[in-house]
């Protein structure tokens, strides 16, 4: 056992070593550097002092990130950025370790970072724990664990380390010591030289701590605590030692609790640790409480008040003030005591009984005293939690609700901004290869001794694309400005008077047409209807089978208060399971047999939901097709 702690110091010694020789010749190339070129070994001295120097690495993060801004360095004021999260976060400066999370966020978010976003994730899951707001931190430690999970990243195991203690905080016992197991069976597959190994053990600690089961508690500590850099930090060796005083706290082992409280304070005021100093102080205060020590008790509650950071709340105040109270009254009591002690010394023994009424009734006044002033606090405090509550839950109802309708917005932008570049690529091709059919044929005209006719017939079939081309746009642009009104629509008459503008079409191909109008009316509007009609019977037509003869089945009826519409063939079809993205989509086209602009399904699935209603298809080559269409009764 000794040749092995031999060998561990000596290792941490080299490193050590080796660590101050990279300083040292860093700061020596930094005063050569040019300074735009400085801000990468500010940062790299800022790492490297990080656990040494945790105050010299604060120096160095803040002149990187004061250089990056000035050079406009995006790279540079993330990487200084992160350094200084993680040193202000050490600190105790909650506040200001998330803002500098937050201020990145965006940035790694719109360059889909991966890594540095699960470490953002799990930063700001832990800053959140350490606050007591261990909602925000459960959101932010399950988006860790997703995309630790999907990119199969080693910081699983960590994920899983801080996703446990936040549960433990919440007194979730088995959740916790369920997902730190697990980080330990990843840390053991895959070993890592970094902290997650120390941390997984405190956690553990931790929880059995707090279910009473010190002997398991204490087993959990012992293996962290020998551990040496790099599995466990100074500022984990203090969870360490401030675990260890509790477990010797619920075991009655007051010296050793004290010692190794203490051995806490010490690391934790020797690296600037702010939050481990006042947990371990609020651990002291415990250990003297228990020894009835209310001096001690006293002092060490003031000094972990001092520690505090803004973020809690005034109720610890008031508890000092309580403690001062107990404490003064007390020494008070004793004085009495003295006092009475003196009097009755001074006084002859017929004053004797007097002087104990009036002290019997001096102490009975400052109890009442005492409890109503008690009493009042209490109110007072109870008011202002309350108040307080109710403030959070309403900021939190109006925070969600401006996230949905920003969400929605998105979404809304999103959709109109691929329709203007879908209309661009239908004006941008489809138009240009029409215009340029009729430019090339009036050359031709102007150049050569073609018969008229035969110039005249291409002219006037270029013009008429052209002219389909621009209906249907017109018809889209319409769609989307109109206000039709709403009526009962026939369905027998609306599709025969689609069969009567198909005719020509009809007579050529000859298809067999059924049609069961179970449901004969429904509440849309006429105009889109005969839209719907047209261009599903003559994509039928288009895209038929040229082997065998077409069959087109129109169905309605109404199913669960709705009206539905079944619009079949046995055409050509094509594979919907691998083109489900795309079906509706302007401008695309799934079949070469037959001449088409990719509007007509985009212009069927818009004027169904301008109706409030909905479409689905299912289609397979070769096997035909069915668009099923569902609205609203009324």
């Amino acid at each position: 056992m000794r040749h092995q702690g031999l060998i561990v110091l000596i290792h941490c010694a080299s490193v050590l070593l080796a660590q101050q020789e990279d300083i040292d010749s860093l700061e020596k190339k930094l005063l050569q550097t040019p300074e735009e070129n400085k801000v990468e070994l500010l940062i790299r001295l800022a790492e490297l002092y990080y656990s040494p120097n945790v105050k010299k690495s604060l120096q160095y993060s803040e002149q990187a990130l004061a250089l990056a801004k000035r050079l406009q360095d995006e790279q540079g004021i993330y990487k200084a950025s992160k350094v200084l999260r993680r040193i202000h976060r050490r600190f105790g400066n909650f506040a200001i370790a998330v803002e500098y999370t937050l201020n990145t966020l965006p940035q790694l978010e719109k360059q889909k970072d991966t890594l540095e976003l699960l470490d953002s994730y799990l930063m700001l899951g832990n800053i959140y724990s350490s606050m007591e707001n261990y909602h925000a931190a459960h959101i932010n430690l399950i988006r860790g664990v997703v995309l630790a999970q999907a990119k199969a990243s080693p910081e699983l195991a960590n994920a899983y380390t801080f996703l446990g203690r936040n549960y433990g905080k919440q007194k979730k016992y088995d959740s916790a010591i369920y997902y730190i197991k697990a980080a330990l069976v990843l840390e053991g597959n895959q070993p890592k030289a970094d902290y997650g190994l120390g941390n997984a053990y405190n956690y553990l600690g931790e929880v059995y701590t707090d279910l009473g089961r010190y002997d398991e508690a204490f087993y959990y500590y012992s293996l962290a605590s020998m551990l040496s850099e790099p599995q466990l930090s100074s500022f984990g060796r203090t969870l360490t030692y401030i675990g260890l005083a509790r477990v010797y706290l619920g075991q009655k082992n007051y010296p050793k609790a004290i010692r190794a409280a203490n051995m806490a304070i010490d690391i934790a005021k020797a690296n600037y640790y702010r939050d481990r100093a006042r947990l371990a102080y609020l651990v002291l205060y415990e250990i003297y409480e228990a020894q009835n020590n209310y001096k001690l008790a006293l002092e060490s509650y003031r000094t972990a008040n001092q520690y505090k950071d803004s973020i809690f709340s005034e109720d610890n105040l008031q508890y000092i003030e309580n403690l001062r109270i107990n404490y003064e009254t007390q020494k008070l009591a004793q004085q009495n005591e003295l006092l009475v002690k003196e009097t009755e010394l001074k006084n002859a023994r017929l004053q004797q009984q007097r002087t104990l009424v009036w002290v019997a009734a001096g102490a009975i006044a400052f109890l009442i005293m005492g409890s109503f002033l008690l009493y009042r606090i209490n109110i007072q405090r109870r008011k202002h939690n309350a108040l307080l509550t109710e403030y959070n839950q309403s900021l939190e109802k109006e925070v969600a609700h401006r996230t949905r309708e920003l969400v929605q917005s998105n979404l809304e932008l999103g959709r109109q901004n691929s329709q203007l570049e879908q209309f661009s690529y239908i004006i941008a091709h489809n138009l240009r290869s029409s215009v340029a059919r009729i430019t090339g044929l009036v050359n031709i005209l102007s150049k050569f001794n073609l018969p008229d006719k035969e110039v005249t017939g291409k002219l006037t079939e270029a013009t008429h694309e052209l002219e389909t081309i621009l209906d249907d746009l017109v018809k889209l642009i319409e769609l989307k400005n109109s206000s039709n009104a709403f009526e009962q629509v026939n369905l027998p008459d609306r599709f025969e008077k689609v069969c009567l503008v198909l005719r020509d079409k009809l007579k050529e191909i000859k298809p067999e047409i059924e049609t069961s109008f179970r449901e004969q009316v429904c509440h849309a509007i006429p105009a889109y209807i005969d839209s719907i009609f047209y261009n599903l019977l003559s994509n039928a037509l288009k895209y038929r089978q040229l082997q065998k003869p077409l069959i087109v089945r129109v169905t309605s009826w109404r199913e669960d208060g709705k009206f539905c519409l079944s619009f079949s063939d046995n055409g050509s079809g094509f594979d919907s399971d691998l083109l489900k993205d795309r079906i509706f989509n302007l401008n695309e086209r799934f079949h070469t047999q037959a001449d088409g602009k990719g509007i007509g399904l985009y212009l069927v699935k818009t004027q169904v939901e301008a109706m409030q209603g909905s479409i689905s298809v299912e289609s397979k080559v070769n096997q035909g097709t069915t668009f099923r269409i569902t609205l609203p009764a009324t």
